[in-house]
């Protein structure tokens, strides 16, 4: 598995949500970016066979939805 697919496709999420223009979408664009981002996170780690936690969500800051 290549991690770097992983940021590729999280990468594309965020431009759609940029030009999305529905709040509702972009808020799901943006959480697919995230979702994106953790797996290709984790599979870095698995890849440097780190035996320890998995990383944690990204830090990409969250949507207030209000």
């Amino acid at each position: 598995m290549n991690p770097g697919k992983f940021y590729q496709d999280a990468e594309e999420c965020l431009r759609l949500a940029d030009r999305a223009t529905a709040d509702e979408d972009k808020a799901l664009l943006v959480d697919l970016a995230r979702a994106w981002l953790m797996l290709g996170e984790q599979v870095e780690h698995v890849h440097e066979r780190n035996i320890g936690e998995l990383p944690k969500a990204s830090n990409l800051a969250p949507i207030d939805r209000q």
